[in-house]
């Protein structure tokens, strides 16, 4: 604040005793209800209070009290600044304006006026989270500032830029802007203003997580407001000193320096900062496992920023209930964190980032001496041509980026629909075809021994269970491709490489198919030496092997034999099957990794439906693998699988 002059204080003390105790809000409502010499004599008595209190600073060309209008002003400006202390912030802005539009004309503190309403109400609109409209009023008291030369109402204005860009998270325009308000501050010697900027930086340092350096300037702060015996201030330097030690986990200590700001905001009954005290309490007391005491603490913020419309910290407090509720009340902890994303979506609105862009081109022009003034005027033409064709361009490049964005977006979409169409349909092509058929034999054979198991002789019974046994071993293999290709599609199965022994991997599935290669008395043979080692995904790996092999005996003659083959070249592998059974023509060669329905019977009758075959080429392609096949009708098949050493 700018300082107090002294003559008005003269001319009102007449009316105005200095000790007395009054009451503002009971004097303010005589005030407006009242007329004439009693309510001239009211608003005597109030801007004397304003005075002293020091809520407002007018300069010393207000000379004298017999201008009705200007002691009004005097009032309403007075009020506002009570009101914003308060927390009563819709009065505050009706205050605020009335006090703009009944500043007198022709006088030489016309000017300070108007500064002081444009201050207070960018205060009271920043408290309320009305960014936008803060930044407005900030401005104008800006340019007020440039035009008077004034340097306290600029590094006033300065402040609160500052403080919108702390909470965008732009800290490092907001440290230049602190920096410069300092600095006018010190050169001034307006210790009070100097507090209040020391404050400001030492949140920013705060932010950008440097706290020891944000004690610094909170210690000078507080000093300051302690050695002018500013009680309020006092007050808010604690507050800040507590955020900082909060940031170094001195919880004990943050609630003691807490509890103390409490009481001195419930004595002055400063709304905001006891409620800002409140949220803080609540951070700390969550911290110490104090859950009650937390949330009485963040529930009565939260009711009094919504009874005084204080939007500002609302996001924090809800994002605390959040956590605060998250293990013991689900529901109540996403209330709260829905609450909390709807508010943050309002700071970072494009016209507030927008504003703050155009002051600090501003405000970085401004700074700089008129060198090019002249230059500028002569080519304001040019350049208004160049930046409205600079603007077409744009816009048309815009439009077209636009459109090609939106076309590619439509055709993705729609080639993603169209893929999820096709996968339904190779999904129920294969239920209907595959499931259906050895469901359906499964029934008639079990239907068939239910109702003729007393006239079936021995051997036509083992036949009956075994060719069932086959059509389940048959449906249970379907199964499990089924859910392997459901986990491919839906994107659950990840290839996680690691060192695989081989010989190990191969021996161990061999043993697994051995029952299936005995039936046939076909023999399986590997050429692969101990010690050797690929990296690839075992249950991939496993998954692939298990089924190009059990193909190899489905299609191989009795009494033959399976060869399974590894050779290497740089830096990669080739594990292969080889049988020599009935192969396969080029139309089965052609659809063989394609998703359709295709059972082929083995070479005793084994059902299957190449679904496994279809998986394998996907898992393969997982792993950036290539699974390859040569077959050559009547003479044999052989599958190839490249793998990573």
């Amino acid at each position: 604040m700018k300082k107090i002059f002294g003559l008005l204080t003269l001319l009102l003390s007449c009316v105005y005793l200095a000790s007395a105790q009054i009451n503002v809000d009971s004097l303010f409502q005589h005030f407006e209800s009242e007329s004439g010499k009693q309510k001239h004599k009211t608003a005597l008595t109030l801007a004397q209070h304003f005075v002293k209190e020091n809520y407002s600073d007018y300069p010393s060309s207000i000379h004298s009290t017999d201008n009705k209008k200007l002691i009004e002003t005097v009032v309403y400006l007075g009020m506002s600044n009570y009101f914003y202390e308060n927390g009563n912030f819709q009065q505050g802005i009706r205050c605020g304006n009335t006090a703009l539009s009944t500043i007198p004309v022709n006088i030489d503190s016309s000017d300070y006026l108007t500064e002081s309403c444009y201050e207070v109400l960018s205060a009271i609109y920043f408290r309320l989270g009305d960014y936008n409209k803060s930044l407005n009023q900030a401005e104008m008291q800006y340019n007020l500032a440039e035009k008077l030369k004034n340097a306290s109402m600029k590094s006033s204005a300065l402040n609160i830029y500052s403080a919108i860009y702390l909470v965008t998270n732009r800290f490092e325009e907001a440290e230049k802007y602190a920096q410069k308000a300092i600095d006018i501050e010190r050169k001034t010697k307006n210790d009070k203003a100097l507090a209040i900027r020391l404050g400001m930086m030492s949140d920013i340092k705060l932010k950008e997580r440097k706290p020891d350096e944000a004690l610094i300037y909170i210690e000078e702060a507080l000093e300051l407001d302690k050695k002018a015996k500013r009680e309020e201030k006092v007050g808010i330097r604690l507050s800040q000193k507590a955020d900082i030690l909060m940031a170094k986990s001195d919880w004990k200590q943050s609630q003691e320096i807490l509890l103390q700001a409490k009481e001195i905001f419930k004595k002055t009954n400063n709304i905001v900062s006891y409620t800002i005290t409140l949220k803080q309490l609540g951070q700390v007391a969550m911290n110490l496992n104090q859950s009650q005491d937390a949330e009485k603490y963040l529930l009565e913020a939260v009711d009094i920023c919504n009874n005084i419309g204080f939007k500002q910290i609302l996001p924090i407090l809800y994002n605390n209930l959040y956590h605060l509720y998250l293990d013991k009340d689900t529901q109540k902890a996403l209330h709260y964190l829905e609450k909390c994303d709807a508010l943050k979506d309002t700071i970072n609105s494009e016209e507030h980032m927008r504003q703050l862009s155009e002051f600090e081109i501003k405000f970085d022009t401004q700074e700089k001496e008129n060198q090019l003034t002249i230059q500028q005027m002569k080519n304001a033409r040019k350049m208004n041509m160049i930046i409205v064709m600079i603007l077409i361009v744009v816009l048309l490049a815009i439009l077209l980026v636009s459109n090609i964005k939106l076309s590619r977006t439509r055709k993705r979409r729609n080639i993603e629909l169209e893929a999820i169409n096709e996968t339904k349909n190779k999904f129920f092509s294969i239920i209907s075809h595959d499931l259906r058929n050895p469901v359906a034999a499964q029934k008639r054979m079990l239907d068939f021994l239910h109702t003729n198991h007393d006239n079936i002789n021995e051997k036509d019974l083992k036949e009956s269970i075994y060719q069932l046994k086959l059509s389940n071993d048959s449906l249970s293999r379907l199964v499990k491709d089924l859910l392997q290709w459901g986990s491919i599609q839906s994107g659950r199965l990840t290839y996680n490489p690691e060192q695989l022994n081989l010989k190990l991997v191969v021996e161990n599935t061999i043993n697994n198919l051995q029952t299936q290669a005995n039936n046939k008395n076909i023999r399986i043979e590997h050429n692969i030496v101990p010690g050797t080692y690929i990296n690839e995904d075992l249950h991939f790996t496993e998954f692939i092997l298990r089924n190009i092999l059990s193909n190899a005996i489905k299609f191989s003659h009795p009494d033959s034999c399976i060869n399974i083959n590894f050779s290497t070249q740089i830096g990669k592998g080739t594990l292969s099957v080889i049988d020599h059974g009935v192969g396969m023509n080029a139309e089965q060669l052609e659809k063989l990794f394609k998703y359709k329905v295709h059972s082929t019977q083995g070479t005793e009758g084994e059902m299957g439906t190449g679904l496994g075959l279809m998986v394998c080429k996907e898992m393969a392609n997982l792993g950036n693998n290539a699974l390859t096949v040569k077959s050559e009708e009547g003479k044999g098949t052989t599958f190839s699988l490249s793998v990573k050493l």
